[in-house]
């Protein structure tokens, strides 16, 4: 019964770690090592690599944004990577360079978003390289407030805070946009105790003659900023910087695109497995575990607290703990069920349902990962209204 008991308290520490104990801990640190950064006032030239398949729908509106930011005209250029899309994007795109010398086609074999990237990458010829999907949206100020920081030589890479705006009106807006939120604030409280780690495929900015090149199957974003990390360089992230992008609101893209992203991080981790250890990156090592890798373990914590409070029913208190999880749980399925009926976006099933559809998506992730599949290439997801 002891060890039951034992086990039961693992089980909660690991739950609560990623998201209460270890933010707690970088908002100690980030008050005590704020490092400032000097501000740069040059107008490098700026080179936007965007990664796009079958975009047709998107493309223009996206690249007219991008021409139309707050930026000298001839400091700026456009690189639609087109991974090998089979719509109208490069004729769109072609027409849009015709018009606008900035824009630049790039026409490539089918070879996932981090080849794209790559390719759009050693084509540029700005200073700074800035990442971007053809989906997001930029404030005509968004240039301006990533270059400033790159007057600070240790900043190689600056990540803008993205705004997730859903697609439609679903039951998982409420948990995603909590989520986003305290992933937001989490992510700045790394940047300001000198220990950020991860990017944003929405908003990246990165010294060109600092690009790594970044692996096919690996997470661009978490890839480029660990592979800087691990080369000596930091990164930074900038909040209210005016990026705008979407969120994964309907159940089955959620957990795809969760279920990608795991596996995808889980591999650029393994091939950055250097910056784990904590005898060379005791600080890093901490903060990848803790924000990323013990998170995406919380099912089996969550599993392991039901299985041995359920045990233990027979003790008052743990009878109450089991009783509350299969609740908690029994409401996220009949979410589940009434996900089409507007009491679905209630939070008292919201809330219960989006904790449970992102955990069946870290544990596909994980069993993914472990069974060695790979993800180079993937549909992205699309609002209806495109469909």
């Amino acid at each position: 019964m002891l060890v039951l008991i034992v086990l039961y308290w693992v089980f909660f520490a690991l739950t609560i770690h990623p998201y209460i104990t270890y933010p707690f801990v970088i908002l100690i640190l980030s008050s005590l090592r704020p490092e400032p950064v000097q501000k740069n006032e040059k107008k490098p030239l700026i080179s936007i690599v965007v990664p796009a398949y079958n975009e047709e729908d998107t493309i223009e509106q996206r690249v007219r944004n991008l021409l139309a930011l707050d930026w000298p005209a001839d400091r700026l250029e456009v690189l639609i990577a087109s991974d090998g899309s089979s719509d109208r994007t490069n004729d769109v795109v072609q027409a849009l360079s015709d018009e606008d010398a900035r824009v630049r086609l790039l026409e490539l074999p089918r070879g996932g978003r981090c080849a794209a990237i790559n390719a759009g990458a050693e084509a540029a010829t700005g200073e700074i390289l800035v990442l971007t999907d053809a989906s997001t949206k930029f404030a005509p100020d968004v240039i301006g407030k990533l270059a400033s920081h790159f007057g600070d030589d240790r900043i190689w890479v600056v990540v803008g805070t993205v705004n997730m705006v859903p697609f439609e009106h679903t039951p998982l807006n409420f948990t995603e946009a909590l989520y986003w939120r305290f992933e937001s604030r989490l992510r700045q409280m790394e940047a300001r105790a000198g220990l950020a780690f991860i990017g944003s495929g929405a908003c990246i900015a990165v010294r060109r003659e600092k690009f790594p090149i970044l692996d096919d199957d690996a997470s661009d974003d978490l890839n480029l900023v660990l592979k800087v990390v691990s080369q000596g360089g930091r990164a930074l992230q900038v909040a209210d910087i005016g990026v705008y992008d979407y969120m994964d609101g309907d159940v089955d893209r959620q957990l795809q695109s969760r279920t990608r992203r795991v596996v995808r991080s889980l591999t650029t981790i393994s091939r950055n497995a250097a910056i784990m250890n904590p005898l060379n990156y005791p600080d890093y090592a901490f903060c990848v575990i803790s924000h990323k890798v013990l998170r995406w373990m919380s099912p089996l914590w969550l599993i392991g607290m039901l299985v041995t409070s359920g045990a233990l029913y027979f003790l008052p208190f743990y009878g109450v703990v089991f009783l509350v999880q299969v609740g908690f749980y029994s409401l996220a399925a009949l979410g589940l069920l009434l996900r089409r009926a507007p009491i679905s976006q209630l939070p008292v099933l919201a809330i219960p349902m989006g904790v449970v559809v992102a955990n069946i998506a870290f544990l596909r992730g994980l069993i993914s990962f472990l069974l060695g599949r790979r993800m180079q290439i993937h549909e992205p997801a699309r609002s209806v209204e495109s469909q």
